[in-house]
């Protein structure tokens, strides 16, 4: 049978008999009171506390002091529902849980801690992104940073969502700050320093970018023609064009060794085969493709060690390379890896295959890049359709 159980705010005037009291938690499990109620911390006037509703009705603090209440309320109902899945239970062992929760950890301190732990194991590139999004937080939060990490919970998460989106922030980077957050807490209770995570159950949803831009065959082309005249830019051209052959992501270029990651296979020939890593929470299949012949005379043409432009300015030399080849899109360098799914789509490489060759852990993933390629089959096919039409017109009216 569930155990029956709930909490209230009770209000205990001062001694100095001032008005002021200070609100303490009473816990009551099938009947039974806890022995103690401990304090919230929270003085405030009696007659702006209203103990039907249990909140704060006006004063300057009303909205602060009544969110501190509510997470105080969430944290008291995850812990008797942890405690109920257990079994039988006492309205004490909820306070002892509570207090046990309720440690001195600074919301900052468990950020930075997962910051260290980070700082050891991915490369500089992604720790800078990481810091990116820690300062954007740290910058709406302001003071709150140094709050106790149980009320940054999620109802305060989604206001920290709000207030960056009426900053103008987007609501994927958004998402990823909140992701932090999480990733954070998630490490913190590996690692025992709290007990459970406050935004366990807080779900934002990135939003696909539908449009996946990449190079048609006709503009690859005109970059693998293009003779460049700056060597920095020629290196940044055949980076990308290695992209273009492999599907890699920058990183896993940076990691790409011929000698470790290339082996021989009697049928298909020189064979890639190496463990792909985008960043530190991306953990796809490993790649396993052909070398092709493209791929091939390209680090032939560096004698097997590509150089490797700065992340920082490549893609401003992308920009360069597209333009002075005659392609008038901004390209990235995360247009290779659309260019390389895309192009073989065109081709009806059987999506298990592509699937593969990409390292994607879902064919889902791998799906997009079809709906591309028939959504553009569709359009040309409508195009062509259209001007036969408009031929049948002309003859009619020759007539």
């Amino acid at each position: 049978m569930p155990n029956l159980f709930k909490s209230r705010f009770v209000f205990r005037a001062s001694k100095s008999n001032n008005g002021f009291g200070t609100l303490f938690i009473r816990v009551t499990v099938n009947g039974q009171r806890a022995a103690s109620k401990p304090s919230t911390g929270v003085k405030v006037l009696k007659e702006n506390w209203d103990s039907t509703s249990q909140r704060i009705i006006k004063g300057k603090k009303k909205e602060e002091v009544n969110n501190l209440l509510s997470s105080i309320e969430n944290r008291l109902f995850r812990i008797m529902t942890r405690l109920n899945d257990q079994g039988k239970f006492t309205a004490d062992e909820v306070l002892q849980e509570y207090h046990l929760d309720y440690k001195e950890i600074v919301f900052e301190d468990v950020i930075e801690n997962f910051m260290t732990y980070k700082a050891k194991r991915v490369k500089l590139v992604t720790l800078q992104t990481l810091q990116k999004r820690w300062n954007s937080l740290k910058t709406i939060m302001g003071k709150d940073i140094k709050r106790l990490f149980n009320e940054i919970d999620e109802a305060y998460l989604m206001r920290v969502y709000e207030n960056l989106m009426d900053k103008g922030d987007s609501h994927n980077y958004v998402c990823r700050i909140i992701e932090l957050v999480k990733a954070a807490y998630k490490y913190a209770v590996r690692e025992k320093v709290i007990r459970y995570s406050p935004a366990e159950n807080l779900e934002l949803k990135r939003i696909e970018n539908k449009n996946i831009k990449y190079l048609t065959i006709e503009e690859l082309y005109l970059i693998i023609n293009h003779e460049y005249l700056s060597p920095t830019t020629q290196e940044a051209a055949d980076f990308f064009l290695f992209q273009c052959f492999t599907g890699f992501h920058y990183n896993e270029v940076l990691n790409f060794d011929y000698d470790k990651d290339v082996i021989w296979d009697s049928e298909v020939g020189e064979m890639i085969f190496m463990e792909r890593r985008k960043t530190e929470f991306y953990n796809p299949m490993p790649a396993r493709l052909p070398l092709l012949a493209e791929a091939k005379k390209i680090l032939e043409k560096y004698d097997y060690n590509l150089p490797i432009p700065s992340n920082q300015y490549y893609n401003k030399s992308l920009k360069e390379v597209a333009y002075l080849a005659g392609i008038r899109k901004p390209i990235s360098t995360k247009w290779a890896r659309s260019t390389f799914a895309t192009l073989f789509a065109e081709l009806d490489i059987p999506i298990e295959t592509l699937k593969e060759a990409l390292g994607h852990g879902s064919i889902r993933i791998t799906e997009k890049y079809y709906v591309t390629v028939q959504n553009q089959k569709i359009m040309r096919d409508i195009n062509q359709g259209a001007q036969r039409l408009r031929n049948r017109f002309s003859k009619v009216a020759g007539h």
